[in-house]
């Protein structure tokens, strides 16, 4: 079948399907997550990363990583 964008195939529809399905779900989710105050997967293991030595080292450790990083083109 060709349309207005040139042919279409099965793996093109199911490309896009799996695309539309994965955004909406991920829109369900941060809806859910916003009336019941849970994240992730399960109240018991939400199976979201927390760090050991909390966010603040955290962040200090990335953006020591980060301005020590060379600059592309510099």
């Amino acid at each position: 079948m060709v349309g207005r964008r040139g042919e279409v195939t099965l793996g093109v529809i199911l490309v896009h399907l799996i695309a539309e399905i994965a955004r909406h779900a991920g829109q369900a989710d941060i809806m859910r997550e916003s009336i019941d105050g849970v994240a992730g997967l399960r109240t018991a293991n939400p199976n979201l990363f927390e760090p050991a030595d909390g966010w603040a080292a955290h962040h200090a450790r990335l953006t020591a990583i980060a301005e020590g990083a060379e600059r592309p083109g510099a």
